[in-house]
């Protein structure tokens, strides 16, 4: 009986992150929000979104992630996105290029 429990459990609480597991679309938002907390300049002239669409979902069904080239943008689980620092200034540059001309000037400025 115990092992029947034990299963029943395990397979609710892994039903549980598949179905909290986050979204392409919510990955996105969360990327365009932390871009723009850390860059308001940048973020409001639309860089977050540009980057947030440069970016590939990974769905692990438990969890997922997004990248750009090798590098993790954001890990999402259990219905929470974790992203990493956008700061303009932490970016790695091979990202910086993936912005539009007019908008990688304004961030060298």
């Amino acid at each position: 009986m115990k092992q029947i429990i034990s299963m029943v459990v395990v397979l609710l609480v892994l039903g549980g992150a598949a179905l909290l597991n986050p979204s392409a679309d919510r990955h996105k938002d969360a990327i365009v929000a932390q871009y723009k907390a850390q860059n308001p300049i940048s973020g409001a002239l639309g860089v977050g979104h540009v980057l947030a669409e440069a970016t590939t979902y990974h769905n692990y069904v438990f969890f997922s992630t997004t990248t750009i080239g090798e590098e993790k943008i954001s890990t999402g689980y259990a219905g929470r996105i974790d992203v990493r620092s956008l700061d303009v200034a932490d970016l790695p540059d091979y990202l910086i290029e993936l912005l539009p001309d007019d908008v990688r000037r304004q961030l060298r400025r």
